[in-house]
């Protein structure tokens, strides 16, 4: 199935080491209008039913466009929410060119803004390495804090700046003070891992520091 992924305008296009965020503090990351999926291959369906068809899936990180929430809930042993309406941002170009695929989740795998919260308790761990020609640098401190180092390709001098981590489940924000924004989530190691994949298909992920 040919898709093609459509950059979605204004969206914040950015989780961690094991952390535990604040109680309080949350802060506006990106805009309303949008919602994070905050687990793994999410499945989008065509109707608001477990058992309807699965139009695509959506990996952690992913931003979609909040359409409408329905009154129906799902309950499962593990799981429980209601089901909303989203715009993916994807087009399926062996259906329709023109429009993106829409269809419901349940709510229990979305978030939004309001929900991310600053860490407080962190562990100690430092990404280093490259993501195709970007080098990717963040040394995370217990704290939730973090140093961050910029490089200008065209002057080739690299700037250094702190920020702050956010967290809503295995989802984490890095914001450094010129609110330069990253995104990262939590893999199945407990390791942080950009979101971004290298052109070989590895994925860039965080090294203890002792």
């Amino acid at each position: 199935m040919k898709l093609l992924t459509v950059v979605l305008t204004g969206i914040l296009m950015l989780g961690a080491c094991g952390s535990m965020a604040e109680k309080k503090g949350n802060v506006k990351l990106f805009n309303d209008k949008y919602l994070m999926v905050v687990a793994d291959s999410v499945n989008v369906r065509e109707k608001p039913d477990i058992n309807s068809k699965v139009v695509t899936q959506l990996d952690i990180t992913y931003l979609v466009d909040f359409l409408s929430k329905s009154d129906l809930e799902y309950k499962s042993k593990t799981v429980s929410g209601y089901w909303v309406y989203i715009d993916t941002g994807i087009i399926d170009l062996t259906v329709d060119k023109n429009n993106s695929i829409k269809g419901w989740v349940v709510s229990t795998f979305l978030a939004d803004s309001g929900k991310f919260k600053r860490v407080n308790k962190f562990k100690r761990c430092l990404i280093d390495g490259w993501i195709g020609d970007s080098k990717t640098y963040y040394d995370i401190n217990t704290d939730g804090s973090f140093i961050t180092k910029k490089q200008d390709y065209e002057t080739d001098i690299i700037s250094t700046y702190n920020g702050y981590l956010y967290q809503y489940g295995r989802v984490v924000i890095a914001v450094d003070e010129i609110d330069g924004k990253e995104l990262f989530y939590i893999n199945e190691n407990n390791d942080l891992c950009s979101r971004h994949g290298n052109y070989d298909g590895t994925q860039l992920c965080s090294k203890d520091v002792k």
